[in-house]
């Protein structure tokens, strides 16, 4: 389901939470019930903290959801406390897209700003989770101290996440940083080819679906 640049505001994600909360409440046997959704994407929205709670509550009701794109939605360190507490609960998902959409400004939104607090709940997230590929939290006001959590999290704990896009305006890792990061990133891609060696990475990421959606709209 791609959403986004579409103006949804909470009042719209209303929907979406009902239709999760209504799927939930279906009878008949546990592989069938529930939302069948893998893709939700929701980037370039006027989603905000009030926004990212209702999806976090989306993601309470749901377990197949495999990408989730919240790029450029004007969510704070509130929203994403809300946000981390729900995923750390998902087992499934492995993409999450909380960076910069290309296309913000020319559409007059705004990037999400989670900032050094709400780097440290996705840290927290990133220490707990096993399915997570991907994450971009590009261009969200995060200083040295909140990136230096997240590449920890990734040198320590984490073993599942290949990807990160992390650039924020105005701030530089230092070489220290990067070469634990790229250490730890690459660890986890060799460990990913051991244990799944028929597993299509690029697949997962971008979808042949959404690349093509990405090629007419050209918003990423």
């Amino acid at each position: 389901l791609y959403l986004s640049a579409n103006g949804v505001t909470p009042v719209g994600l209303e929907a979406i939470r009902e239709f999760y909360e209504a799927r939930q409440n279906e009878q008949g046997d546990d592989e069938a019930k529930g939302s069948q959704l893998e893709t939700l994407f929701l980037g370039c929205n006027r989603i905000g903290n009030e926004g990212a709670k209702i999806v976090a509550d989306c993601l309470r009701c749901d377990r197949r959801l495999v990408r989730l794109s919240l790029a450029s939605s004007r969510i704070g360190a509130e929203g994403m406390r809300h946000l981390s507490a729900a995923l750390a609960q998902h087992a499934r998902l492995q993409v999450l897209d909380l960076g910069y959409m290309r296309a913000t400004m020319d559409l007059g939104e705004l990037g999400n700003f989670v900032e050094d607090e709400g780097a440290l709940c996705l840290s927290e997230y990133l220490k707990s989770t096993s399915s997570l590929l991907s994450l971009s939290v590009t261009h969200n006001h995060i200083t040295q101290r909140g990136m230096r959590a997240l590449v920890q999290a990734v040198v320590g704990e984490n073993r599942s996440l290949v990807s990160l896009d992390y650039v924020q305006y105005g701030v530089s890792l230092n070489e220290i940083t990067l070469n634990e990061l790229r250490q730890a990133l690459e660890r986890n891609r060799e460990e990913l080819k051991r244990t799944r060696p028929d597993f299509d990475v690029q697949s997962v990421l971008v979808p042949d679906h959404v690349r093509e959606i990405y090629s007419v709209y050209r918003t990423h």
